[in-house]
């Protein structure tokens, strides 16, 4: 090899890098907080509840993936993050390091199978290798399920992949590698297997990984197709829930609010934002309660702060945050699914069988006038997940009164049309009997379906 050429065998994983760097911090307090592939979107370590906490800890992560650092001196650094942050967390006893190996080996045995995962599935590579065969990972002590798989060829676009791409559980080396034509015939094989059966379809697979780790990441047919259904529909969610702002009994448009505070100036930097998001919500992690419903909301400021950090002007509307989360002139609940043409589910939910879950939301939306400003209102609106954590935060020029109302579907949980709301007991101020009603119930929807 010439003097200064890389070796390509030592080489950093480029795709299962920027599947890690893809994800988002996401505070939790258990290990099923999130479930199969809610992994390929969130970074999470099982009761890291701290902005900061989950931060150290996903950059030690990183570090590992990206410079090959080894398990040993991921130790090391997980040991020390959880000193500096009095991160109190529950380890084995009988089973040292047990903590910090799990959280190593899940995210980079992951991250290195959703980049193996897109590598396989270029068109290109499926043109060439239109079989994968499931690879046992020889350790000393296999599971039963894993070793009977071991040496299974199967289509690429078989079924069975889908709840089967290894890893299949914590502490599982197992891989999956692509087969041509002519390496099925070098397998001994003249035709693919058939799909292994059992007697429970999930047997051998610990719960919360019957998926393939980064399927949900969307290729780029999946993409293009998607691109084309957002423009040709204003909203591809299917609405579950009945109801809107007719049924509520609501007026077409919301009277525009006084700003809650000064815009904050836009940062220069990721650091700076991050600072910025902290100063406007009073910490790095908050939890607000929504007046009215009792309901709470978390946020990580630093989450807030990387979340598009080519687009930091955004921020600047976060002196705002806090006041739609409190007080927010109508609170909507509800499920919807995503709705795709049968060419676009195909493209997008290749080799799954089952459609699409349907999601649960709580929007918060407000209408808010900019002081000194004479043009359009803006529309403030934030989205909130089944586990209680914000995952959006937008704000646009109240031009569209029909945008407004596409928000404003669902079961109406809070209605207040004052400048600005002051708590009270019970139902909050300006609540409708309707929403009083319908918050009594939000504790018993289940976001299941």
């Amino acid at each position: 090899m010439a003097d200064g050429a890389a070796d390509p065998w030592s080489l950093p994983p480029k795709e299962a890098i920027d599947f890690f760097r893809g994800k988002v911090n996401v505070p939790t307090r258990r290990w099923d907080d999130l479930s199969q592939s809610e992994h390929d979107y969130g970074f999470m370590v099982a009761g890291a509840r701290k902005g900061e906490l989950l931060t150290d800890l996903r950059q030690a992560a990183d570090a590992a993936l990206a410079e090959g650092q080894s398990k040993q001196w991921f130790r090391d650094q997980f040991y020390k993050i959880a000193e500096r942050h009095g991160w109190q967390y529950y380890d084995k006893p009988d089973t040292p390091h047990w903590r910090a190996d799990l959280v190593y080996g899940t995210n980079l045995g992951v991250a290195y199978a959703a980049g193996r995962h897109e590598q396989m599935t270029d068109p290109d590579v499926l043109e060439a290798f239109p079989y994968w065969r499931y690879v046992h990972s020889g350790s000393a002590h296999p599971r039963p399920a894993h070793l009977a798989w071991n040496g299974t060829v199967l289509p690429a676009d078989s079924p069975w992949w889908a709840t089967h791409s290894p890893p299949n559980g914590y502490h599982c080396g197992c891989r999956k590698e692509p087969v041509s034509e002519v390496g099925l015939r070098r397998l001994g094989k003249t035709r693919p297997d058939s799909a292994p059966t059992t007697a429970s379809s999930h047997y051998g697979i610990d719960r919360g990984w019957a998926y393939t780790p980064g399927e949900s990441r969307l290729t780029p047919m999946a993409r293009e197709a998607l691109a084309q259904a957002d423009a040709r529909r204003a909203d591809k969610w299917q609405q579950l829930t009945p109801g809107d702002w007719r049924t509520a009994g609501r007026p077409e448009r919301l009277p525009p609010r006084p700003a809650p505070a000064p815009l904050a100036p836009v940062p220069a930097d990721l650091d700076q934002a991050r600072q910025f998001a902290i100063q406007a919500l009073d910490g790095d992690d908050k939890v607000f309660r929504v007046d009215g419903i009792d309901y709470p909301v978390a946020v990580s400021a630093t989450a807030l702060a990387g979340h598009k950090p080519e687009d930091l002007k955004r921020l600047k509307f976060l002196s705002w945050l806090p006041e739609l989360l409190q007080r927010p002139q109508e609170v909507w609940a509800g499920f919807e699914r995503p709705t795709l043409t049968p060419e676009e589910a195909v493209a997008v939910r290749r080799r799954q069988q089952t459609p699409p879950r349907a999601r649960f939301y709580l929007r918060l939306i407000s209408v808010v006038a900019e002081p000194g400003r004479s043009g359009l209102p803006f529309l403030v609106v934030a989205g909130v997940n089944r586990l209680g954590i914000i995952e959006a935060f937008t704000v646009i020029p109240m031009g569209d009164v029909n945008y407004l109302n596409r928000q404003r579907q669902g079961t109406l949980l809070r209605a207040d049309d004052g400048a600005h709301s002051p708590r009270s007991p019970g139902g909050g101020a300006g609540s409708t009997p309707q929403a009083n009603g319908a918050a009594s119930r939000l504790t018993n929807v289940s976001p299941g379906i």
